[in-house]
């Protein structure tokens, strides 16, 4: 703060652009890194030009997507694990309905096993 930045060449801006950049991810504030990207461009609307502009536009499209492919993905991700999930409990009940059959159904068997735990305490 304070300090004066002397960017005379091309070396100059990026290494600039790289310190600063690296502070940004440090403190890892989206609302103030926006508030920061906002005000310098708004600064520096006299030294660019339309065609500079429509590159920035395109960069941020580029970042924008490549954001936008990242979230898909691993929300991608989290379905097909589901899925994954999902295909095993059929598979599990599938082995367990034909090896035991179908016991979900209430009938005398449950009587006679529910008198049998009362008589001898199990």
């Amino acid at each position: 703060a304070g300090d004066t930045v002397v960017l005379k060449d091309l070396k100059d801006h990026l290494k600039h652009a790289a310190k600063v950049g690296a502070a940004l991810k440090k403190h890892s504030n989206a609302s103030l890194s926006l508030t920061f990207l906002k005000e310098l461009i708004t600064q520096s609307k006299d030294c660019i030009g339309e065609p500079e502009i429509s590159d920035l536009i395109k960069a941020l499209n580029v970042l924008k997507n490549e954001k936008l492919q990242a979230a898909k993905r691993k929300v991608k991700g989290q379905a097909q694990k589901s899925k994954k999930d999902t295909a095993k409990e059929k598979k599990a009940k599938k082995i367990q309905l034909e090896t035991f059959g179908d016991n979900d159904m209430y009938d005398e068997y449950d009587d006679f096993g529910a008198g049998y735990e009362d008589q001898f305490g199990f």
